[in-house]
């Protein structure tokens, strides 16, 4: 798509100080918008006039209508050409009934200039004049006048080559600054990107995907291992997952080789990692016996289609006499972990724009949080929790900023007071302050 700027010029006066100064001037403008950080649009904008690039010979009049019709924006000169002489004009009359002195413009270009108010509309029209023969609004057609007026540079007759390149310069920001808000609601309305694409729940917990209520299923082919079934261990669950908006689907083998190191993982004392039908997946927990007899005590499944971490854990909560307590002090640690982990791997596997975290717990209805007491025990009043965020870049503050506020998501489920400062935070949760 073109973006043209037509300029409706006169060559009554010196072209020098009026069409080649304001055309020059224009494409000075162009340049400067093209460059322009704040201007997304692909296509700079051009200065167009009369039958420029048209070939042969064309009907003039007609060539110039379709032009201007088609154009963003339209600049025309209105300095004076002329004035109207009363006397001449009505000699009969007696002077104090004759009209005022009337400023002329060019006739072409008043032609154009309705023809432009008509296919464009005056908000689209740009008016320009030489202060050097332009005295004002007054010099303008009556109902011109009590709008914006013309753009005024000054250049006298007879101005050096030094006096037209200075104000040349300083017309093109001019210029820039009326042309730029056209163009800008010209602008087509832009599509709004699409959301990050997570994974569907599990309907009967929101903690984990479908495939985790059965056995998990993987084969380590690092290892060269038959095909591996382990059970997620029941129970409340916390879970975090992390998804890019932007992912091109690599080879499993690529996930594999990565998966190992990212999973998440709070006091599991055996590991296993390999290929699924979802992806790659990371296991630990605890082996009681035969090489199935696993109790998977955290998995993390990375999604081959859109790129999504999903890690689940479920040893955080202990049962007890007075339901499941919540051993609060052990998954921030490991999360921080995590979620460090996770953001820099999908980077490195290509995921692109923003990447969306979301941390939140399964059903909470039968938990305690333990108080500072033995006795103390707070059930939670409400069964669900969750936070999340989706930002271009995470830093390791933007990170902490977010296990701060799971933290205080937490408390309140309890209705336990929240941190009050990342300091206060990191010292109940158990989690190193970052280095500055």
């Amino acid at each position: 798509m073109t973006t043209t700027i037509f300029w409706s010029w006169q060559s009554d006066r010196d072209p020098k100080l009026h069409h080649y100064f304001v055309r020059d001037a224009l494409k000075d403008a162009c340049k400067l918008i093209t460059i322009d950080p704040d201007y997304e649009e692909a296509v700079r904008p051009e200065v167009d006039h009369d039958t420029k690039n048209v070939a042969g010979t064309p009907d003039i009049t007609k060539t110039i209508l379709e032009k201007i019709a088609r154009a963003n924006v339209f600049v025309a000169d209105m300095t004076p050409v002329g004035v109207t002489d009363p006397v001449a004009l009505q000699p009969n009359t007696s002077a104090d009934k004759r009209s005022e002195p009337k400023h002329l413009q060019n006739p072409n270009v008043m032609s154009e200039l309705g023809y432009a108010e008509h296919a464009l509309s005056q908000s689209r029209i740009i008016l320009v004049a030489n202060g050097a023969h332009y005295p004002g609004p007054v010099a303008l057609p009556f109902d011109w006048r009590h709008r914006s007026g013309a753009k005024v540079y000054h250049l006298k007759d007879g101005a050096t080559k030094d006096e037209i390149k200075t104000e040349q310069k300083r017309f093109a920001e001019v210029l820039k600054s009326c042309i730029v808000p056209i163009l800008a609601e010209q602008a087509p309305a832009k599509t709004a990107p699409p959301p990050i694409s997570w994974q569907t729940s599990s309907s009967s917990d929101p903690a984990i995907w479908p495939a985790a209520e059965k056995k998990l299923e993987f084969r380590n082919n690092a290892m060269e291992e038959q095909r591996r079934n382990v059970a997620l261990f029941g129970g409340t669950r916390i879970f975090a997952r992390i998804a890019p908006r932007e992912w091109s689907v690599p080879a499993r083998i690529e996930l594999e080789q990565r998966i190992s190191d990212i999973g998440l993982n709070i006091r599991g004392r055996d590991g296993d990692w390999g290929l699924n039908g979802d992806g790659a997946l990371s296991v630990w927990g605890r082996i009681t016996g035969a090489r199935n007899d696993m109790i998977v005590t955290s998995a993390t499944q990375w999604f081959q289609s859109n790129g999504e971490l999903w890690a689940v854990n479920s040893n955080c909560f202990a049962e007890n006499s007075s339901g499941q307590c919540f051993a609060y002090v052990l998954p921030f640690a490991p999360l921080d972990a995590f979620l460090r982990k996770g953001v820099a791997a999908i980077r490195a596997m290509g995921g692109k724009g923003p990447i969306g975290i979301k941390l939140g717990a399964g059903d909470l209805t039968d938990t305690v949080l333990p108080g500072q007491y033995e006795s103390q025990r707070f059930p939670a009043v409400s069964a669900r929790v969750d936070v999340g965020e989706e930002l271009e870049v995470w830093t390791p503050d933007e990170r902490r900023a977010l296990l701060f506020r799971f933290w205080n998501a937490l408390m309140d489920v309890y209705g336990r007071p929240p941190a009050r400062s990342m300091a206060e935070f990191e010292q109940a949760a158990s989690v190193a302050p970052l280095s500055k």
